[in-house]
């Protein structure tokens, strides 16, 4: 419960407002109780039984009422009970309010909890984590955990009532109260086995209930590929395995949880009847004992749903408690968690970015995806990486962009290690562009200026001429206002590419990283988007990523790379004229990447990492 205090403490105000109502609550509902001696006996026939062997806090509570005339005096108490009975469920009210409120904020509060640790953990976490478990961590497992803040707020308020009841108690009788917790002692204790399967029920609920939403966000993610091979009668089946178990656990813990009130209800009635028969032993000798029997089971019956109530907030508490342990296990993860920021601060490149021996492996795998590599990008030129797939080409632009860094070796530039810069003065620098190109479920203009705190309509019309699509912008139903789909699925591959590029182009990227931009497009589209990359490439140091060589033909280097090692580098006249493993896959005798050269093979590196922004903003992949 230390994560639950944690946000429980930055709405203390809240969280005290809450107690301090239960605690009137408690205070007025003892005095309610107590008031109902001296109704009992003026309406008894024994009503002068002042002093006749009760307790001192019993015949007070009788000579209270004393100095009123007889003739008012019902009148009297059945007004004190109704206004106290007022004041007392007027603060409840209030109380519950709090209480709920609190529960939202504290609701509010996870949630941002968790958003900002999705942005502070490396893209490697995404790849690592199943994206239904995320998200049902951040709504349905805070849903749930959210409640938990109420219940412990109940509990506190059930007990307030419950201690000033049994002080009530104590006073009335000492003797019958002293029987009536023994025997609640040996009753509560056959519910104990009761309140641990709830528990555990509850944590297979809620890891059934993440598991389901894994499933889910697999088929919705996966649809492009489920319809293309005929997967939905698989899906449905496994869907149906997933709704199975999550329907077999919560219904177990619903079970369970049930079973708290009857149990409870029927321990209960054990407990009334033991009362009436120690109350008629103890007070055997008092021809009035059924007055004070019967206020002792009105208090008491007012404290027994106190305790029904507080056993199943516990049982709630036991089942909801695994829903917090979820968030708090997530939470928990630092190993995946981005390091500290650099403090300088980036203001521009004068001469060369330099990868300097740098060694990369994924998280969990031993093979390094980049091994000992050494590479110079100077200011304004333009580099081609190309090679095999698996080569590590975009896990060397993951680098470059600070999603990760190396194990060994260092990328400075200008001299200037990139752990000491500013993380986000150096990502202001850069644009990226890759094969998948996310764009967000609003306008065209909004997806171009994207990350830009203000911009002119001038300058995102600029933009779009540069990027080559400002005429198909035109064309849009309305314009730089058309709302793009989910993904952008509204526009064509092509299009998508070209908004893309115009992001990059409006933020003034000194840097820009092209990842197999143009590789799923057609030739069409290819010819489009590839003019507006030459455009977008003037006075620009550019790094570009491509399979097709007719994208990189004129790149001052091509950068050859298999096994995450650079094999050649040069210019494409250079690399053709050698004869090399570049001219062998220049003459479409192609490269397989299945020998080892002691680094890593095609696949061995976990996942591709392509459109690395996308999966930060998402954490979803195109299902294509």
């Amino acid at each position: 419960m230390k994560l639950l205090l944690v946000f429980v403490k930055e709405h203390k105000s809240l969280a005290a407002l809450g107690l301090v109502l239960g605690l009137i609550v408690a205070v007025l509902e003892a005095i309610t109780a107590a008031l109902m001696m001296p109704l009992i006996l003026f309406l008894s026939t024994t009503s002068n039984a002042s002093g006749s062997g009760y307790s001192q806090m019993t015949n007070s509570i009788m000579s209270f009422f004393e100095s009123v005339p007889e003739q008012h005096k019902f009148t009297a108490i059945v007004v004190a009970i109704l206004v106290l009975t007022v004041m007392k469920n007027l603060s409840l009210y209030f109380s519950n309010i709090s209480i709920n409120r609190l529960m939202l904020d504290v609701g509010i509060s996870l949630r941002r909890r968790c958003v900002e640790f999705f942005l502070t953990q490396k893209l490697c976490f995404y790849s690592k984590s199943r994206m239904g478990d995320l998200l049902s961590c951040v709504n349905e497992q805070v849903q749930r955990s959210e409640m938990l803040v109420a219940l412990m707020i109940s509990m506190v308020n059930s007990l307030f009532i419950i201690t000033f009841l049994m002080i009530f108690l104590i006073m009335l009788s000492p003797g019958l109260t002293a029987f009536v917790v023994v025997t609640i002692g040996v009753l509560g204790l056959s519910l104990r086995k009761v309140f641990r399967s709830v528990a555990v029920s509850g944590n297979k609920a809620a890891s059934s209930i993440g598991n389901f939403s894994s499933v889910i966000t697999e088929i919705i993610s996966g649809m492009r590929v489920i319809k293309a091979r005929n997967g939905q009668a698989a899906e449905i089946r496994r869907s149906d395995i997933a709704l199975k178990e999550r329907y077999d656990a919560e219904l177990t813990a619903w079970m369970r949880q049930s079973a708290v009130g009857p149990s409870t209800e029927t321990v209960g009635t054990i407990l009334v009847l033991s009362i009436l028969a120690a109350g008629a032993f103890i007070y055997s000798n008092q021809a009035d004992v059924l007055p004070l029997v019967a206020a002792y089971l009105i208090a008491l019956m007012r404290l027994w749903p106190r305790l029904t109530h507080l056993a199943g907030v516990r049982a709630q508490v036991s089942q909801l408690g695994g829903s917090l342990t979820a968030i708090s296990d997530m939470l928990s993860k630092s190993d995946l968690v981005e390091t500290a920021d650099g403090e300088t601060l980036f203001q521009g490149m004068q001469f060369q970015i330099d990868f300097e021996n740098v060694t990369y492996a994924f998280p969990g795998n031993d093979v390094p995806a980049i091994c000992n590599l050494t590479l110079r990008i100077k200011k304004g030129s333009v580099v081609a990486l190309v090679g095999p797939s698996g080569s590590g080409k975009s896990t060397l632009a993951d680098l470059l962009m600070g999603f990760d860094e190396p194990q060994e070796g260092k990328i400075t530039v200008d001299g200037i290690d990139l752990r000491n810069i500013s993380r986000g003065t150096w990502r202001r620098a850069i644009g990226l562009v890759s094969q998948d190109t996310f764009l967000f479920n609003a306008s065209v203009r909004d997806n171009i200026a994207y990350g830009m705190d203000s911009i002119s309509e001038s300058e995102i019309i600029a933009a779009a001429k540069n990027a080559y699509a400002y005429e198909f912008i035109q064309n849009l139903p309305n314009g730089f206002a058309t709302i793009v789909g989910d993904r952008g699925t509204m526009l064509s591959g092509g299009q998508r590419q070209r908004i893309a590029i115009a992001r990059a182009i409006i933020h003034h990227s000194e840097i820009l990283i092209f990842d197999e931009a143009t590789s799923a497009l057609d030739t069409a589209s290819e010819k489009s988007v590839q003019s507006a990359i030459e455009l977008a490439s003037k006075d620009r140091t550019v790094l570009v990523i491509a399979h097709r060589l007719s994208t990189i033909r004129q790149a001052d280097m091509i950068v050859f790379m298999k096994h995450g090692k650079i094999l050649e580098q040069g210019s494409y006249q250079e690399l053709m004229d050698r004869g090399g493993d570049f001219f062998k896959l220049q003459q479409g005798s192609g490269l397989s990447g299945s020998s080892q050269t002691g680094c890593i093979d095609a696949s061995a590196e976990p996942s591709s990492p392509r459109s690395l922004l996308e999966r930060a903003a998402m954490g979803v992949r195109n299902g294509g």
